[in-house]
């Protein structure tokens, strides 16, 4: 099976992994899929439940503190988030706007969060997989220049 991932999805799979090293033991990180595309019925008994948009993609906890990092890829904000960002100023917590590995790890140091790992680069681009032989012969792909939003697996740095 073939997955598809969305350049978003793939740079939160990488802050996952990165947070998961670089923050100190202890330290609790969630990330919530609202990105999904569902039918009215489902949002309903969401919102019922008490999902809103505009959440961040990641939010994250450590010795009493508490903040949120939304990913973006080549969109802005959106108004709900936009507005979330705004509560969440006004209490004090802190909020960023990453679009790369590098931004992450420099909201983190930025808000005094103790940070066990660097963002070493370069990393792993991703590339499309080789299509199948054919009798025409075909320029090879290039690749993205500096697509901080395509790396997965990049390398950490534990100090």
């Amino acid at each position: 099976m073939a997955w598809n991932y969305t350049p978003e999805e793939l740079l939160q799979i990488s802050v996952i992994k990165y947070l998961r090293v670089a923050l100190p033991s202890g330290a609790v990180v969630r990330s919530i899929d609202h990105g999904v595309k569902m039918n009215e019925s489902r949002r309903i008994k969401l919102h019922a439940r008490g999902v809103r948009a505009g959440l961040p993609d990641c939010m994250l906890w450590w010795n009493g503190r508490h903040a949120q990092i939304e990913l973006k890829v080549g969109t802005p904000q959106s108004a709900a988030q936009k507005d979330f960002q705004a509560l969440m100023d006004a209490q004090g917590f802190p909020y960023a706007i990453c679009r790369s590995l590098e931004d992450v790890e420099a909201a983190l140091r930025g808000w005094g969060w103790p940070v066990g790992a660097s963002v070493q680069v370069p990393a792993v681009e991703l590339t499309a997989p080789p299509k199948a032989k054919s009798s025409r012969v075909s320029k090879p792909r290039p690749q993205r220049a500096n697509s901080n939003a395509l790396r997965v697996g990049a390398l950490f740095h534990r100090r």
